[in-house]
């Protein structure tokens, strides 16, 4: 039962900071590792398709375990796989320095998605429950910041400490941040907030979902016991974005070799500032601003940031393109994530979380796998032009969603 003493509605909290640590910390050693895995497959003589594949391998543990790990966390809490999560992806980091072979990278690259998906997860449930309903919005949007801060400290972090293919000062490092980041996970108490924490009580599940099942109806029961499926369509529309945006988070690096105005590291460094000014506008506007109007002019800017990679070879245009990136990957996950927590019913956050992050994986890794082998056909123009068309095919989903809690929610 979840402890309640602390009737004051704010939102620094000392469990909402330290999640807030916790979360840039464990997304800038996913972004590190992300960032430079295509020029680590590259030094190691493979090609972009197998760097795709890389990320592949990533992504389809992060889609098993990330069907399984919301029903697991709303059944014993997010404290233990927030800490298991942590620990493991700084061991899978370790070993890209003590095995550093192709073939053993698939191996890493799936424990680290396994990691992830309990990481992301379960921090993320655990900050919706230590909010207080009324701060839902602000406070997600404020926990997103440190998303978006790793987004840009992780890529550049990790493309300073390649110094003459020195990796393995970039693989120490990782690993060690995400050991940091454990270390904060135990100083949190993962408490939920008092009025949550009634609303969870009144919630309590329906007996048919804890009644056992009759025999045979459990492949039939898996999609709505594993599922949430009002989390389905604002995932739908984030699934679409990570798979354009894909092509930058792991592509961009190598296109950016042997280009004179193509700085990659400063890229994500501008970039990283577009981020928290649109999430910092987001924290004000979201609770009185429809989805559509805060998300389609990111959509557009994001689908203009990718023809100005493909085509212009300018500096200053190069940079502007990085802020549109920014306020792209900056607005769009903290929004529909909103939107996610606010039409879940609250005791099946943890697999609205879930389902909302299985989406975000397959995107990814989808992209990942897909722009690896466009590339070594086609070349990167080709593969930016398709990455903005995706964008603008988004757009007219976004008409099919509201913020507004639904009465579902609060059942």
């Amino acid at each position: 039962m979840a402890h309640v003493e602390d009737n004051r509605i704010s939102l620094w909290k000392k469990d909402f900071i330290l999640l807030c640590f916790f979360s840039l910390f464990s997304f800038t050693v996913t972004q590190i590792v992300n960032s430079t895995t295509s020029l680590f497959v590259d030094a190691l003589g493979g090609s972009a398709t197998y760097s795709g594949f890389m990320m592949f391998s990533y992504t389809a543990a992060a889609l098993i375990f990330r069907i399984l790990c919301g029903k697991w966390i709303d059944r014993r809490g997010c404290r233990v796989f927030v800490l298991f999560g942590a620990i493991s992806m700084a061991v899978s980091i370790a070993c890209y320095n003590f095995f550093p072979f192709l073939p053993a990278l698939g191996a890493w690259r799936f424990l680290q998605g396994v990691s992830f998906s309990l990481i992301s997860t379960a921090a993320g449930v655990a900050v919706a429950n230590t909010l207080h309903p009324s701060l839902l919005g602000k406070g997600i949007s404020v926990f997103s910041l440190a998303h978006s801060c790793a987004t840009t400290i992780g890529p550049y972090l990790g493309l300073a400490l390649i110094l003459g293919d020195r990796f393995d000062a970039v693989y120490w490092t990782a690993s060690g941040i995400s050991l940091v980041s454990a270390a904060l996970a135990m100083n949190c108490s993962f408490r939920a907030n008092p009025q949550t924490a009634r609303l969870q009580q009144i919630a309590r599940p329906a007996p048919e979902e804890t009644a056992r099942p009759a025999r045979g109806a459990g492949i039939r029961g898996l999609p709505g016991a594993y599922l949430e499926k009002s989390a389905v369509r604002p995932a739908v529309i984030q699934l679409i974005v990570c798979v354009s945006v894909s092509s930058i988070v792991f592509f961009l690096p190598l296109f950016a070799v042997g280009k004179a105005h193509a700085d990659a590291g400063l890229f994500f460094v501008v970039a990283s500032f577009a981020m928290i000014a649109s999430r910092l506008l987001v924290v004000r506007i979201i609770d009185s601003v429809s989805v559509a109007a805060i998300l389609t002019p990111c959509m557009l800017g994001g689908a203009a940031c990718m023809l100005a990679v493909a085509f212009v070879e300018n500096k200053a245009v190069f940079l502007a393109a990085a802020c549109l990136y920014g306020c792209l990957h900056g607005t769009c996950q903290p929004t529909l994530n909103t939107v996610v927590m606010n039409a879940a019913p609250i005791r099946r956050r943890g697999v609205a979380m879930a389902t909302f992050f299985l989406f975000v994986d397959t995107g990814m890794g989808a992209g990942a796998l897909l722009w690896g082998r466009l590339i070594d056909l086609f070349g990167f123009t080709a593969v930016y032009c398709l990455a903005a068309a995706l964008l603008l095919l988004n757009t007219p989903l976004l008409l099919l969603l509201r913020t507004g809690r639904s009465r579902e929610a609060e059942l």
